[in-house]
């Protein structure tokens, strides 16, 4: 998601909580927590991963986290980008 999309998200919860003060936002913003932990991940593995040369290694070393999580990560993406 990029960062116009989770802030469109943000503005759709904050409006619905001003038009709708019974709106359940801590449930909305229950919903969306896995998805925006998804795209922070996504975002620091790829940016790590460009500061390293595409070195995965060295970007696992950056980010503190074994490479196979990353080429784990990148894996799953592949087949979430292959679904949408």
């Amino acid at each position: 998601y990029s960062a116009d999309e989770v802030a469109d998200v943000r503005e759709f919860v904050r409006d619905a909580a001003e038009d709708a003060p019974w709106y359940d936002v801590e449930g909305v913003v229950e919903e969306l927590k896995p998805v925006l932990t998804r795209h922070i991940e996504r975002e620091a593995i790829e940016a790590a991963r460009v500061a390293c040369d595409d070195n995965v290694p060295r970007a696992a070393a950056m980010l503190e986290i074994s490479p196979s999580t990353i080429y784990r990560k990148m894996q799953s993406w592949g087949r979430d980008d292959v679904a949408s």
